[in-house]
């Protein structure tokens, strides 16, 4: 049938149904109005079949009179039909203009998140959604913020207003139900616009990046933020010039700021704060001044320093770390470096208290690293030292209550590992060997202890590795491998009977078929990155019955076929990146329980999306 006699026929049905209802109206009416009036038929079919009777008792004026309220409902019908395909196809048209699935306007119903990164949209009016909780959106075209007002029911939201040639935010102000709220790049705007942040009284978590803001001296109000718990202020370069509103937001816990080296004396400013707990502080160019004392930051248990680090070959970095060792409160303590030539630390042995130390001196100038053996208390470390020139570690025996040990070693100095074998308690080792010299590898099998263990390698290095299957309680394992792909084969994991999550990283590998998974009777959820790989088959997955949980990065592979999953009944989640791997949506159908999908640009529609889909994903 063509398109016209299709539309006729749409047409012809609205017509019918408008005169059915003209009828009904007024039978009613007549009945209702005149006393002598039979007694009514409830009967639908009773009611039609007489119409054309009652009507003709009518005088002619009165017949005429509901002929044209029958002829006005039809037009109406027939507008209001004609009005709203024409919009729908509008809607088609401009999604598809943008860069989108044409179709994205009829499924955004089935959605609870949706991340768009598209250069090319410029507006939000194709929006309308009940179910959408959680948007992300970075477009440089953006004009109009208007559409928001049709996802009334959002939580999360996340924008990039670098580029975006926007006169006002006001679209935003509509979400009251927001809790999170993530505004990038505001200063990049190509109209310097401040958001007004407190007419959002469930907001829990907010992110504003007003770096280079030229414009403003003040931060937003945010006196009506009661719920307020995590803030994010990005401010280096920018005006403002006080932090004092910050201590008066009483429930706030968690506090990050990036500064300039100008900037530090805002840092007094919070000593009023009386609920912070956790504090990171980023330093984007050297302090031209002294750490404000913190001391009145009672509460403060959780500490986080991000040093400028190198910028360039003539900008390297010689500040040294802030002395925090009077804090004898914290519990958390994390120092990164980004590469800076200072060669020493703060004697962080002294803060016997804390539970967690976290220091990343990848690339720096440290030389030796301090003594932590009176932090006898010490539950997780995390000590990144890749391509630093420190060639001894901790003596870990004196850290007896160590459960979480995490070790970057990459091009690094460090030969020898033999006194992790004394950690007893461990339960986590995370190790990244990339290119180390590891005299021996064998101490790892004889960690008894170990429930989860993350290495990262190259492939010339898995031979070095001991029998795992003597790790009789590991329940979690990665696996990252880096560098030129080799003859090496995986590692054999068939012995590991306790294991319940597995992640195997083989991005750029030329391995063509996944290892046996089927022996693994509690595997419950398997992560596979296989990014640029020559990996075509996943029939192993299967086989996996206890599977509950899975996640492909399928990104730039050749894949041919997807794994049928329907048989597995354990099955809850499935999340999958396509992009630019020539798969189709028609061939997602045998993965049940899809929930999270990532596409690419070269989807124009979305027919054959599963119903099972609630997070979808453009990226580039």
């Amino acid at each position: 049938m063509s398109a016209a006699k299709e539309e006729k026929g749409d047409i012809a049905d609205v017509a019918r149904g408008s005169i059915h209802d003209a009828q009904m109206i007024a039978v009613a009416t007549v009945r209702d109005s005149s006393s002598n009036s039979e007694k009514p038929d409830h009967s639908a079919s009773s009611t039609t079949k007489n119409a054309s009777s009652v009507l003709s008792h009518f005088p002619p004026w009165l017949r005429l009179l509901i002929a044209a309220a029958v002829l006005l409902i039809v037009c109406t019908g027939v507008w209001l039909w004609r009005h709203q395909k024409s919009l729908e196809d509008g809607f088609h048209n401009q999604l598809k203009h943008f860069g989108l699935p044409s179709d994205l306007r009829d499924y955004q119903g089935q959605f609870e998140s949706l991340n768009i990164d598209q250069v090319a949209l410029s507006d939000l009016d194709w929006l309308d959604s009940n179910t959408l909780k959680h948007f992300t959106l970075a477009s440089r075209n953006l004009s109009s913020l208007d559409g928001l007002t049709h996802i009334p029911q959002l939580q999360s939201l996340d924008l990039d207003l670098r580029d975006l040639p926007l006169y006002s935010l006001a679209g935003i102000s509509s979400l009251r139900h927001l809790q999170s709220l993530t505004l990038r790049h505001i200063g990049l705007a190509k109209q310097q616009i401040m958001p007004e942040i407190s007419i959002f009284p469930e907001l829990r978590d907010l992110y504003l990046d007003l770096r280079t803001v030229r414009t403003v001296s003040q931060l937003p109000d945010t006196s009506g933020l009661t719920q307020l718990r995590s803030l994010t202020l990005l401010l280096d370069y920018s005006r403002v010039q006080s932090l004092d509103s910050l201590a008066k937001i009483e429930g706030l816990e968690a506090l990050s700021l990036s500064l300039d080296g100008t900037q530090l004396n805002l840092l007094s400013g919070l000593n009023y704060s009386q609920s912070l707990r956790s504090l990171t502080l980023s330093l984007a160019s050297p302090p031209n001044i002294k750490l404000p004392d913190l001391t009145a930051l009672r509460g403060l248990v959780n500490l986080t320093i991000y040093m400028p680090g190198t910028r360039g070959s003539n900008l390297t970095d010689e500040t040294s770390v802030p002395d925090m060792t009077y804090l004898k409160q914290l519990q958390q303590l994390a120092i990164h470096l980004n590469g800076s030539e200072v060669r020493r630390l703060p004697e962080i042995g002294h803060l016997v208290g804390l539970r967690t130390l976290d220091l990343d001196l990848d690339m720096s100038a440290v030389d030796k690293l301090p003594d932590i053996s009176k932090i006898r208390d010490l539950d997780r470390l995390i000590l990144h030292v890749s391509g630093t020139v420190i060639s001894e570690l901790p003596d870990f025996t004196e850290l007896p209550k160590l459960h979480d040990l995490d070790l970057a070693l990459a091009d690094s100095k460090i030969t020898s590992l033999n006194s992790v074998e004394s950690l007893r308690g461990l339960r986590s080792l995370s190790l990244d060997i990339d290119g180390a010299n590891i005299r021996d590898m064998g101490f790892i099998a004889k960690l008894g202890s170990i429930e989860k263990l993350a290495l990262r390698l190259r492939w010339s290095q898995i031979h070095d590795l001991p029998d795992l299957g003597l790790i009789k309680g590991l329940r979690i394992f990665e696996l990252h491998l880096d560098d030129l792909p080799s003859t090496e084969q995986l590692p054999d994991i068939s012995n590991l009977q306790a294991l319940e999550e597995l992640t195997l990283d083989l991005k750029g590998s030329h391995i063509s078929k996944l290892p046996n998974l089927s022996h693994l009777p509690h595997l419950r959820k398997v992560t596979l990155v296989l990014e640029d790989s020559d990996i075509k088959d996943l029939s192993s997955l299967e086989e996996v019955s206890s599977l509950e949980e899975l996640c492909l990065d399928l990104k730039h592979t050749n894949m041919q076929t997807l794994p049928n999953l329907k048989p597995l009944k354990s099955l809850r989640r499935v999340e999958m990146d396509i992009r630019h791997s020539g798969l189709m949506l028609s061939q997602t159908g045998n993965l049940s329980q899809l929930q999270e999908l990532t596409i690419d640009g070269g989807f124009s529609s979305l027919k054959n999306l599963p119903r099972s889909v609630k997070a979808l994903a453009f990226m580039p």
